[in-house]
């Protein structure tokens, strides 16, 4: 039995349906996360050479035409859905840390583990986003309140920790479920790479069969023991990350590298760059979970959730959710790559793929002997 997997919504029920067991996702606070929460000071971060700091003005960055600053530049690479391509082209030629204009938007891009620690150790009680003023005149217009994405200050941490009590209960994580929007294309984009390398996908059953029994429901408990399964994850969302950047704004003047940046600088981190570097990760190219059984990799070149205070506030149920759903996937289904053609990203919000992804599934012969 074969069925085409066309597009990530698609996969939004099967996390439902395999990802919300409430005892699992109580288990989910022992697990380990992949994004920066704490330092972890056995791994060393890579060097940035320090020299007094120059003005913002002496950054490095594409041409800036009046009124419309690199727009056209951008354009002519292939317009904002390949913005991320031409944003790692950017830091190819300007290095580690650039500024950038479109329009009367202003920002400087960092694309380094070394800036991101310095931001990461300077960071404030209240860390800003970019404010986007449409969402919170929509929210004003239909009087609604702002949210975490739009809340700043005292009433962001406010928000945040009531989020946070929720998330601590398994009740409260299934009404949340619905709100995780990264989950499923990231899922997507796992079973696309692991369907391209059929020995990371025998390897991976191997494991899942080693800890899972016949007819045993996978739970938090055996993720423990899987981490072949959880490299196999991180070594997706560094190849393909579902959010290849995200914003912060500087609430006080902070020196980054080379530069001091003045306050209210907007901030672009640029994740998507640090997963394609070889300085990162040797033969970048290559999916390569094993990678991440080793202990060097620094925890800075692999930011998927952000860093920080302001990391996404469920990256902890949506790995569960992944990893259970993996692990279900794989168990039950052998997922197979209908042709060998390049699948381009295109951004669009996340990063999505630019035609239907060539993903079928082929029942496993065990699957089958059980169900007679």
């Amino acid at each position: 039995m074969a069925a085409s997997l066309k597009r990530a919504p698609l996969l939004g029920s099967l996390l439902k349906r395999r990802g919300s067991a409430p005892a699992a996702l109580h288990q989910q606070q022992l697990l380990p996360t992949s994004s920066v929460s704490a330092l972890q000071p056995k791994v060393e971060a890579l060097a940035c050479p320090f020299h007094s700091p120059h003005a913002l003005s002496a950054l490095p960055g594409p041409t800036k035409w009046p009124l419309v600053g690199s727009l056209f530049d951008i354009l002519r690479k292939g317009g904002l859905k390949k913005q991320h391509e031409t944003l790692a082209d950017y830091h190819h030629k300007f290095g580690k840390i650039f500024r950038m204009k479109l329009g009367a938007f202003d920002s400087v891009h960092i694309g380094a583990p070394c800036l991101l620690e310095a931001l990461y150790r300077k960071e404030s009680t209240y860390p800003q986003r970019l404010e986007i003023k449409p969402w919170k005149a929509y929210r004003d217009y239909r009087d609604e309140g702002y949210g975490l994405l739009i809340l700043e200050g005292k009433d962001w941490q406010r928000v945040r920790s009531a989020f946070q009590q929720k998330l601590m209960k398994p009740t409260e994580i299934v009404k949340l479920d619905s709100k995780i929007n990264e989950t499923a294309n990231s899922l997507l984009w796992a079973l696309y790479n692991i369907s391209r390398n059929p020995h990371v996908q025998e390897k991976l059953l191997e494991e899942i069969q080693s800890v899972l029994g016949p007819g045993e429901s996978p739970s938090a408990e055996h993720l423990k023991k899987m981490s072949y399964l959880k490299a196999c994850l991180k070594e997706s969302m560094r190849l393909t990350p579902s959010v290849p950047f995200t914003t912060r704004t500087l609430d006080k003047e902070t020196v980054l590298g080379d530069y001091a940046l003045p306050k209210g600088t907007v901030l672009m981190l640029n994740s998507h760059i640090l997963g394609c570097s070889e300085e990162n990760f040797s033969d970048w190219t290559q999916f390569k979970p094993e990678r991440w059984l080793q202990k060097n990799i620094n925890p800075f070149t692999h930011i998927p959730f952000g860093i920080g205070k302001r990391m996404c506030i469920g990256r902890r149920l949506a790995e569960l959710q992944l990893h259970l759903a993996l692990c279900w996937v794989v168990r039950k289904y052998q997922v197979i790559a209908t042709d060998d053609k390049p699948v381009e990203t295109l951004h669009s919000g996340l990063l999505i793929p630019n035609r239907e992804i060539p993903v079928a599934f082929r029942i496993r012969s065990d699957t089958v002997k059980r169900k007679q």
